[in-house]
């Protein structure tokens, strides 16, 4: 992708912040690709 910025973070305990989080991915108009730390794609949203 060559607009793409790769994002790297540790995962915070789940909560509501992270349940917002999930849902913004889920609903944003932009494609969202998260992988794992061997680079492996973990989830797609629904704009991929």
């Amino acid at each position: 992708m060559p607009n793409s910025v790769p994002i790297v973070f540790a995962a915070p305990p789940l909560g509501q912040a992270a349940a917002h989080v999930a849902w913004l991915m889920e609903h944003a108009a932009e494609s969202t690709m998260l992988t794992d730390a061997d680079g492996r794609i973990a989830y797609v949203n629904p704009a991929f």
